[in-house]
C-alpha cells in the first residue's frame, strides 16, 4: 500500500450503504484509521467540532486548541503506520450550497490534503428509502420526536410517504437538500479539486458489490480482497415490512398501548415494535405524481450534470437524464 498523506472523507448519501460501510469497511479494515462515525456511537469529540451539524459558520478554532491537536496527532498516526484516514457523516451531504461550502472548508482547514468519496441513488427510489428510515426514527429518537411533532404530530404515528413529503419537503430534514448531489460534488470539487472527487453509484453496489467494493479500495488504496470479506453479506439498517406498519397503527389506534408507548424509553418503544418488523411482505410506500414530479424535476437536472461533470453511466441503472 502506498504511503498514506491523504484523509478520504465520506459524504454518504444515506441510505446508499453509509452505516454498512462504517460498520464493516472502514471501522474494521487492518489499513484505514478511522476517525467516526461509528454507528451508534456518533463523532469522537476531537471530530465534532469540525462539523457544521448544528453550526452555520466556520468555527475559528485555536492552532493549540486540544481538538486540532488530537486530530493532527491522529494523521501523524496514520502517516507513521500507512493508514488511509477516514472520515464518514452521511451529514455532510445535506445542507445548503452555502453551508456545504462552509463545511468543505473547514474541513480543508483541519484536516488539509483530502480526496472525497460520494455515493449516489436513483432519487425517488433514494425518497422512498429515506422515508421508511425516518418513520423508524421519528419513534425511537426523543429528538426527532420532538422537532417533527408540530407538522406530523406526536408519536406513536403512522404517516405515509406524501404526508411526509408535503413537511419534509422544505423544512424537518428535507430530503431535496440531499437529492443536489452534482452541486455537492461540484462545491467539493472547487475546493479540493476535482481530481480528488470521487463519485460512486449505489446501485452499482447492489448489482455487483465485489467489482463495488474492489474499486472504492482500489481508489483509497487499501487491500480490496480484505474490504470485500469485511462486507460480504452484511447489512445495515433492513426497510420495514407490511408488518412493522400493521403494528404501528395498531399502537397507534389503541389507547393502552399508545400510553405504553408513549411512556416508554427507546429501548422500550424499538421492543414494541421490533417484533413485528419481520412479519409481511417488504413495505413499499408509494409516491403521489405530485411528489414524483417534484422529485424527477430536480433529480433529472443532477443527474445530467453528474454525467457532464463525471461521466457516470447513470442510464444503465435507471436513472433518468
Amino acid at each position: 500500500m502506498k504511503q498514506q498523506t491523504t484523509t478520504y472523507i465520506h459524504l454518504g448519501l444515506p441510505k446508499t450503504a453509509t452505516s454498512c460501510l462504517q460498520s464493516h469497511l472502514f471501522r474494521h479494515h487492518s489499513q484505514i484509521h478511522y476517525f467516526g462515525k461509528i454507528v451508534g456511537g456518533g463523532m469522537p469529540a476531537s471530530v465534532r467540532p469540525v462539523l457544521l451539524t448544528t453550526h452555520c459558520r466556520i468555527r475559528e478554532l485555536d492552532p493549540g486548541d486540544i481538538r486540532e491537536t488530537s486530530i493532527k496527532n491522529q494523521l501523524q498516526y496514520a502517516a507513521e503506520n500507512n493508514l488511509a484516514p477516514v472520515l464518514s457523516e452521511e451529514g455532510l451531504a445535506c445542507g445548503w450550497s452555502w453551508k456545504k461550502t462552509a463545511q468543505a472548508l473547514l474541513l480543508k482547514k483541519m484536516f488539509g490534503s483530502c480526496r472525497i468519496i460520494l455515493l449516489v441513488r436513483e432519487p425517488a427510489s433514494f425518497v422512498r428509502s429515506y422515508y421508511t428510515q425516518m418513520l423508524k426514527d421519528f419513534h425511537r429518537k426523543k429528538s426527532m420526536k420532538e422537532s417533527w411533532a408540530r407538522p406530523l404530530g406526536p408519536a406513536p404515528h403512522y404517516f405515509d410517504i406524501n404526508e411526509w413529503m408535503a413537511a419534509a419537503w422544505v423544512s424537518l430534514n428535507p430530503p431535496a437538500q440531499f437529492l443536489r448531489y452534482a452541486d455537492t460534488a461540484r462545491i467539493y470539487a472547487r475546493v479540493f479539486g476535482k481530481e480528488n472527487v470521487r463519485v460512486f453509484i449505489f446501485e452499482e453496489f447492489v448489482r455487483n458489490p465485489e467489482s463495488f467494493l474492489t474499486e472504492l479500495c482500489n481508489h483509497m488504496g487499501i487491500d480490496s480482497k480484505e474490504g470485500f470479506d469485511l462486507i460480504d453479506g452484511k447489512r445495515a439498517n433492513d426497510g420495514i415490512t407490511t408488518g412493522y406498519i400493521r403494528r404501528l397503527q395498531e399502537i397507534e389506534q389503541l389507547k393502552n398501548l399508545t400510553e405504553q408507548f408513549k411512556n416508554a424509553a427507546p429501548r422500550l418503544r424499538k421492543q414494541m415494535l421490533n417484533p413485528e418488523i419481520q412479519s409481511g411482505d417488504k413495505f413499499k410506500p408509494e409516491l403521489s405524481i405530485h411528489w414524483l414530479k417534484k422529485i424527477n424535476r430536480l433529480g433529472d437536472k443532477q443527474n445530467r450534470r453528474l454525467v457532464k461533470d463525471w461521466g457516470l453511466p447513470l442510464a444503465d441503472y435507471g436513472y433518468r437524464l
